[in-house]
């Protein structure tokens, strides 16, 4: 070890084996370091002093120090009875989730050996994935504990591979990006050539971090009706081109507008959102991931979705004129002599100022009518909502269209002589075809009408939106 900062150190280390089933900690006498000194740890000497058993061929080191980052370099060197043969391996100043593409080949008599330790505090279960050219081998998962460590032989796969492959990478994966840590060392021995090389691995690292729907897509706006549930995820894109659902919890910037709640897991860990009430406000989710700092350091990441819930409010007339009189104003197959008829269709709005469309299918319109005065005579009241649609007129529905709008029609009156009349005419939206749940009266306004010949009259409204007449 070499201290090469400008201040003393005084590291602290530990070899770490499996004996028996148990991980034994021996610790190492490194002893101070002062500036720009170096340090030697016979590691053989543990075996001499009975420290370490025969039949322990393999190990973590751990070393720890008070500094500034990568004030300690570590090197490990084996030397092989024949002493132009060794092997040379770097200390790692992080443990990290992911690894990928070590190199690996059995060319000649060329072979790999990559062993994966567990640097993490707890428990693990290490996928490791043989990549080549064409294709790859997935591996058994292996069970880690704290500082335990696996070892795979390339050439023990030549029996799962393609015969031609002589050589590919491999990527290594803890069971968790948030608590992972593993270290993977990969040595190429060639004993031909009297060699032993490290190839070193590449830190695999989160690129992005956003919310997601189920099919893994960007949710940047989620557009709500009043109960509407949609799902959501936290998706980290790593540098390897995978990606991994997030555990932590997001927040609602407004639990009126809409509330979260967490559902572990057992495919995914998700998150339901559920409309609450009209507004808008934002969902962020926040959590800690590996950047592509070489030294593998962890930052925050945040993630934000709008979330709009629109409440229907009111109605706005976007067109209107004149129609056929309905059926019941043939009196065997006669038209009666007065008769004015029209059409309105309205856009559901919603609550914001300027109020906004509401494009959505989903809202099932009511009517009521009361208070109607004809030629004076009343009052008069269909006396209860009904469903708003007419059969023998096109485009005349019991729900909006896409668009969030519905049609009125047929309105007006006929009769065996001139007439006018007053009422008042109330819509109201259910998002239930039964017509349960919340229901929000979107319009009250008095209509006034009149008829003197065939075709001939006029409609308003209270709201002066409405003006429909003949001639």
């Amino acid at each position: 070890m070499l201290n090469t900062s400008n201040s003393p150190l005084q590291p602290h280390g530990e070899f770490i084996f499996e004996n028996n089933g148990q991980m034994v900690h021996v610790p190492l006498d490194i002893g101070a370091l002062p500036p720009g000194r170096a340090a030697e740890v016979d590691l053989s000497a543990l075996r001499q002093q009975g420290l370490v058993p025969g039949n322990v061929s393999m190990g973590s080191l751990v070393i720890n120090y008070d500094g500034q980052e990568a004030a300690l370099m570590g090197r490990v060197f084996g030397i092989a009875d024949d002493p132009t043969f060794g092997f040379y391996t770097a200390l790692e100043t992080s443990a990290v989730p992911k690894l990928s593409e070590a190199y690996w080949t059995v060319a000649g008599d060329a072979n790999s050996f990559l062993t994966v330790a567990n640097f993490g505090n707890q428990p693990d279960q290490v996928s490791i994935v043989v990549t080549y050219d064409g294709g790859t081998l997935v591996l058994p998962a292996v069970a880690l504990q704290p500082y335990q460590s696996t070892t795979v032989n390339a050439r023990s796969l030549a029996g799962d591979l393609p015969q031609h492959v002589t050589s590919g990478g491999f990527r290594i994966a803890g069971s968790s990006t948030r608590t992972s840590r593993l270290v993977a060392k990969e040595h190429v021995v060639s004993e031909a050539a009297r060699t032993s090389q490290p190839f070193y691995n590449l830190i695999v690292y989160v690129q992005a971090f956003s919310v997601s729907n189920q099919y893994n897509q960007t949710v940047t706006d989620l557009n709500l009706l009043p109960g509407d549930t949609q799902t959501i995820y936290g998706m980290e894109a790593w540098s390897d081109g995978t990606i991994a659902d997030d555990f932590n919890d997001p927040t609602s910037g407004n639990n009126s507008v809409v509330t979260l709640t967490a559902d572990c897991c057992p495919l995914r860990p998700d998150q339901t959102v559920t409309a609450q009430g009209g507004g808008d406000t934002t969902i962020t989710w926040t959590t800690e991931a590996l950047t592509s700092d070489p030294q593998g350091d962890w930052r925050t990441w945040t993630a934000y979705a709008s979330a709009n819930v629109q409440v229907p409010t009111s109605l706005s007339v976007i067109s209107q004129g004149t129609t056929t009189p309905p059926p019941a104003c043939y009196v065997g197959g006669i038209l009666l002599p007065y008769s004015f008829w029209g059409y309105i269709r309205y856009q559901v709005l919603d609550q914001r100022t300027p109020p906004q469309p509401i494009r959505s299918s989903r809202m099932y319109v009511q009517e009521l009518i009361q208070n109607t005065y004809f030629n004076g005579i009343g009052p008069g009241s269909s006396g209860w909502w009904v469903w708003f649609d007419s059969p023998s007129y096109q485009g005349s529905s019991r729900n909006t269209d896409a668009n969030g709008t519905f049609l009125d029609v047929p309105y007006g009156a006929c009769g065996s002589s001139s007439a006018t009349w007053t009422e008042e005419q109330l819509f109201r939206i259910v998002f239930n075809p039964q017509a349960s749940g919340t229901a929000y009266v979107v319009r009250d306004h008095q209509m006034n009408g009149s008829m003197s010949g065939p075709g001939v009259g006029r409609l308003t409204n209270s709201f002066a939106d409405i003006n429909i007449h003949n001639p």
